[in-house]
Formats: structure tokens, C-alpha cells, sequence
């Protein structure tokens, strides 16, 4: 078929302003249905979050990706060697696409149907890297402690979740540190953002990058936000 990557950058201000029930099976069912000859990848590709990260990611890291859609980024991480990835996503019409895409070009790569919030077909502790590019924007905060529990759950020890956002850290970092996580932060430029035009608020213009670590953070959030009030004071 025809192979063509999406882009929606020019549209991003319409996307914000009418939101749709994205924990719905059945919205990106029909979404994947009307695009299944096209890829497209949220935020950032892995020629771009390689450099941030590459280093915690040896070639024998069990990777898991959460809210795949269509993205490329299984195919970009089997082709720099990384042969155990598991992507999952809520949407079985995308993941049978996926299977059937990939099923001869790139038959290491597995793909389940599973709600990232409750992900009974992974197995506990099996897990080096988690990734999720958009996942975590589209999930509404009532269900982030719920998916932060999950991914402590598929992570080994130590284990990283690398999650890649618009949203700026004095929202997203207090869930990581409150759910208990190291965490580093990164602000990446946004690659696309010649394409955005004026106006448009800087936080799309920069992304966000949080690595958080499977273990007991020493870190107290409160104690943070009171330094972060000194800091500003």
C-alpha cells in the first residue's frame, strides 16, 4: 500500500480544544480504520529520543511500548538492534495491522491488545524499558496512579519508564515522585515546531522527557515544592 507518515502538527490547536473519550476502544478502532495504510509518531521519533536516552538502553533491554498506535518506533528500535519489543495498545484493529505489517519484515517484534491502566497479558517484573510517547497525555489524570501502579508492576527492579509529553513538570513530575519514582527530566526542542507557526503556547513548542527509575525514591514532593518556593522567592 501506500506508505505515508501522517503530520498533525498544523492541527494540533483544534485536537486540543475538542478532546475525545481517548480511554475508548472503540474512538481509535475507528480512528486506525480510516488511516491503516499510515504511520505516524506523537512527539518525538526514535532518531530524536535516542540521544536523551540511547545510554540507559542496552541491545538486550526488554522494551515494552505502551499506546503504540502506528508508530514506528518498534520498526526504528529493531532496526538499531533491539530485538525484544513488546507493544501494546487498547485498539485491536491497530495491533492486528501491526501483527500483519510486521509479521515478515520484522518477526521479533510482538504486539498485544491491552489497556495500559490494566495490562493482564504482561507479565510482572519483565521489563527493562517502558516507553510512552503521547500515552500519558491522552489518559486523563484520574487513571495516572492507576497505569503508575501497572508499570511498577511489568518493570524489574531498577527498570526505567521513559515517558515522552507536553506536560511540563510542575504538573507530571509530582505524580512520578508522589507514586514514589526517581526521576530525571528532560526539555527537548520540539522538532516540528518551524511547522506550528506563531501564537501557539511555548509548551508545545518544547517537549518533555521523564526518565523515572523502579525503585524507592528518597525524594519528598512536598519538600520539593517548598524548595522550588524558596528557590523562586
Amino acid at each position: 500500500g501506500d506508505m505515508r507518515t501522517a503530520s498533525v502538527w498544523g492541527v494540533l490547536p483544534c485536537l486540543w480544544a475538542v478532546r475525545p473519550n481517548y480511554t475508548d476502544p472503540g474512538y481509535w478502532n475507528r480512528t486506525y480504520a480510516e488511516k491503516r495504510n499510515a504511520t505516524f509518531d506523537w512527539l518525538l521519533q526514535w532518531a530524536d529520543l535516542k540521544p536523551v536516552v540511547g545510554h540507559l538502553m542496552p541491545k538486550d533491554a526488554r522494551i515494552l511500548q505502551l499506546g503504540c498506535g502506528n508508530s514506528r518506533l518498534a520498526e526504528d528500535l529493531a532496526k538499531d538492534g533491539f530485538e525484544d519489543v513488546l507493544s501494546v495498545d487498547i485498539s485491536a484493529a491497530v495491533i492486528a495491522d501491526m501483527k500483519a505489517k510486521y509479521a515478515s519484515v520484522h518477526p521479533t517484534l510482538k504486539w498485544e491488545v491491552a489497556d495500559v491502566t490494566d495490562m493482564r497479558a504482561v507479565e510482572s517484573r519483565n521489563f527493562s524499558v517502558a516507553v510512552d510517547k503521547g500515552t500519558w497525555d491522552a489518559l486523563p489524570k484520574t487513571l495516572s496512579r492507576k497505569y503508575l501502579t501497572e508499570l511498577r508492576r511489568v518493570l524489574v527492579e531498577s527498570g526505567r519508564f521513559i515517558c515522552v509529553t507536553f506536560s511540563p513538570p510542575e504538573i507530571s513530575r509530582r505524580y512520578f515522585l508522589e507514586a514514589g519514582w526517581p526521576c530525571e527530566h528532560h526539555s527537548v526542542p520540539n522538532p516540528h515546531k518551524d511547522q506550528l507557526g506563531d501564537g501557539l503556547e511555548s509548551s508545545i513548542k518544547t517537549l518533555q522527557v521523564y526518565v523515572c527509575k523502579n525503585e524507592d525514591s528518597q525524594e519528598d514532593p512536598e519538600e520539593e515544592d517548598l524548595q522550588e518556593a524558596l528557590a523562586t522567592s
